[in-house]
């Protein structure tokens, strides 16, 4: 099973520690992979962390206020990484966390 997580992180505190303690966590046949929003390269911190890590991780070229765009790439990556669980943190997460009908990840 494929997990992403996706997260608007502005720097490496309790909820990035958490997620990448679930992560490691998780029994073999899990794979965890992290999408950030950019939030003005605010995400840096996080993602630092991220690549000394076995998880995969990427920054999505779109934020605020594009959100339609934003999960359109949200979706694009889901669907080539052939993700199964979307794992949604924060307020900005959710709210992008409704993907687009036409680019919805469905298997």
């Amino acid at each position: 099973m494929k997990l992403i997580h996706l997260t608007a992180s502005t720097f490496f505190g309790g909820p990035e520690r958490q997620m990448l303690g679930l992560a490691d966590a998780l029994p073999p046949g899990y794979a965890t992979q992290f999408a950030l929003f950019r939030e003005g390269g605010r995400a840096e911190a996080f993602l630092e962390r991220l690549r000394a890590t076995k998880h995969a991780a990427a920054v999505l070229e779109h934020d605020t206020p594009r959100f339609a765009a934003a999960g359109a790439e949200l979706s694009n990556v889901i669907r080539t990484d052939r993700v199964d669980l979307l794992c949604c943190h924060g307020y900005k997460a959710g709210l992008r966390s409704g993907l687009p009908r036409t680019g919805q990840a469905s298997r």
